[in-house]
């Protein structure tokens, strides 16, 4: 097994213990919030392709893989008429250009380039409709911050929740 596949095997080992606990919260109701984890970099949403005057969704691929790794966290849980909170983090990988010192300054710090921070909560609420619920219209609030690797390598967290007034 190579390096990559033992770190990806343990990083996820270690999130799906989290994800019982929170779980057997939500089961308890003690939580209203389910947590999901995208251990691979961040992508941005893309506008539709064009051939022939026909249009095509250029980024179907990304968008299964990305909803495989969802659907294999989630509770079946599948919010209906209900306003909806998504708190999302992307943690976006640090260049191979900048100094060791630099790379150790900046991990964890707020990322001011591009992917822009909305293009990637878009790819995440597209991905989620039909799966976490019946559509992306439900997400009336919604908490996005992009950082830089704190050492634990590219990814995605983010928290759905049901909006209590």
């Amino acid at each position: 097994m190579t390096y990559l596949h033992t770190y990806v095997k343990h990083y996820l080992q270690d999130y799906f213990n989290f994800f019982l606990l929170v779980y057997d919260s939500i089961k308890k109701g003690e939580l209203m919030a389910i947590t999901y984890l995208i251990p691979c970099t961040p992508v941005p949403w893309k506008r539709a392709g064009n051939c022939k005057g026909r249009y095509y969704d250029t980024q179907v691929h990304t968008k299964v893989s990305t909803g495989i790794y969802i659907k294999n966290q989630h509770d079946g849980t599948f919010f209906k008429n209900v306003p909806l909170l998504l708190t999302v983090t992307f943690y976006l990988p640090i260049p191979q250009s900048w100094s060791k010192k630099k790379k150790e300054e900046m991990a964890g710090k707020p990322m001011i380039f591009i992917p822009d921070t909305s293009n990637c909560v878009k790819f995440i609420e597209d991905v989620c409709t039909q799966l976490l619920y019946e559509d992306d219209c439900l997400i009336s609030d919604i908490v996005a911050k992009k950082r830089y690797d704190d050492g634990k390598g590219p990814r995605t967290e983010f928290t759905i929740e049901r909006v209590t007034c």
